[in-house]
């Protein structure tokens, strides 16, 4: 099963990644908050170009569009006082994992679409901690909200399903990797 593969591949890197950015540690202020999106929407906005760009007219059993987390961030940094030139100003990663292939594109997915899994609990502490909510500066982290796990099975079908009719299972787990890896470069600058 591709996704009890991909959690196994990729444990060591989603441990470290999860360890040096230390999130609820880290973010104690709504500039350090804004500052952290600002980032996320540095990584993801530029890859989600070329995710479509390589996804085109393939055939997916999913709507990406739906699972883009761009609108969620540039929904936050708005309300967070950014404007539409300020965002588009926001500096871009250009080491962005490999997503030449929808092998790959299904890789990075993992790694995004399990982050929502995630985002949930973190929703919760910057709520509390910061009076964030899904529709006041915490789209990002909130997501899919009450259809998280909707989602999360939905995508969990989709990749089992290309898993098996494909010969690709190194190329998903290696972009999976090479993701949480530069995902963590471009977070937490000076990792190594």
């Amino acid at each position: 099963m591709i996704l009890a593969l991909l959690k196994e591949q990729t444990r060591l890197q989603h441990k470290r990644l999860e360890t040096r950015l230390d999130l609820l540690n880290r973010t104690s202020s709504l500039d350090e908050y804004r500052v952290l999106l600002e980032r996320f929407f540095g990584f993801y906005a530029p890859l989600e170009w070329r995710v479509l760009n390589t996804i085109g007219s393939a055939r997916l059993d999913f709507d990406f569009n739906v699972r883009r987390k761009t609108p969620y961030l540039q929904s936050d940094l708005t309300s967070l006082g950014l404007s539409s030139n300020q965002i588009a100003q926001i500096p871009s990663c250009e080491n962005l994992p490999d997503v030449s292939t929808v092998a790959r594109v299904f890789g990075y997915l993992y790694v995004a679409e399990g982050s929502t899994l995630g985002g949930q609990l973190i929703s919760k502490y910057f709520t509390q901690t910061l009076g964030v909510s899904a529709d006041r500066n915490g789209a990002f982290f909130h997501s899919y909200g009450l259809g998280t796990g909707k989602m999360w099975r939905e995508f969990g079908e989709a990749i089992t399903q290309f898993a098996d009719t494909s010969v690709s299972c190194d190329e998903i787990t290696g972009t999976a990797i090479e993701t949480f890896e530069k995902l963590e470069h471009w977070l937490v600058p000076g990792a190594n």
